[in-house]
């Protein structure tokens, strides 16, 4: 690899599909720092793949509160700011667990109502994804290979 070119996650393949066939099959088997990696992971995968509500139609809201612990873990209180806005517009503040319930509730929205605060946060979020990806190769260095 260049010296220019700076690592990303994705430098880890083998790394990658082992944690995430671990969490898919028994996510609570995860270490702290095998979770770390792939809740952050999918975090910013969803993300890319159709902002920041994509973390929520998809199943990486499933661990919506270990995703926010773990966003903290690695120094992104910001980010878990974004997503603590999203979940205030859940009944109770809170995401629910169950992807189906969590879709229902998101089909009631009045996307024109938040429109503004899903891209000022989807813009935010593009913002720290550099750094969330240099902390999670760090992470992946100092703790998993």
């Amino acid at each position: 690899m260049p010296t220019s070119q700076k690592k990303t996650r994705l430098d880890f393949p083998e790394l990658w599909e082992t944690v995430a066939d671990k969490a898919y099959n028994n996510f609570e088997a995860l270490s702290s720092d095998e979770r770390a990696l792939f809740t952050v992971g999918y975090l910013i995968d969803s993300t890319n793949n159709g902002g920041i509500l994509a973390h929520y139609c998809n199943i990486g809201a499933n661990y919506n509160a270990e995703t926010l612990a773990d966003l903290e873990y690695l120094g992104f209180t910001d980010v878990a700011d974004m997503l603590r806005e999203i979940n205030k517009l859940f009944p109770g503040g809170k995401a629910p667990t169950d992807i189906n319930e969590r879709n229902e509730v998101m089909e009631t929205w009045e996307y024109s109502e938040n429109e503004d605060l899903f891209e000022d946060l989807d813009q935010d979020f593009y913002r720290r994804e550099e750094a969330m990806e240099d902390a999670l190769v760090k992470h992946i260095e100092g703790k998993l290979v």
